[in-house]
């Protein structure tokens, strides 16, 4: 179901047309990495969020780093965590 904003969100709410991410403040969820609140974020074992292009991102390093790994180093702690879904 979405998600109701308080006037305050509402009235400060921008959306980008480049990203078709939204701006609403520090207390929602959040891309860890590029700060985006896209409504898909993934959250690694370790509880930092990421959006997909931003896991995409981290898994292909991950790949050119160390062939065949299956968990992923979280670009904000350094630890190599599992990469799964919010909620």
């Amino acid at each position: 179901s979405p998600t109701k904003l308080s006037s305050s969100q509402a009235g400060s709410l921008e959306s980008s047309s480049l990203t078709g991410s939204l701006s609403l403040g520090p207390d929602l969820p959040h891309c860890q990495c590029c700060i985006s609140y896209e409504a898909r974020l993934k959250r690694l074992s370790c509880g930092h969020l990421y959006c997909d292009p931003c896991c995409d991102q981290i898994v292909n390093l991950a790949f050119e780093d160390i062939e065949g790994l299956s968990d992923y180093p979280c670009p904000m702690c350094k630890s190599i965590r599992q990469l799964g879904g919010l909620g």
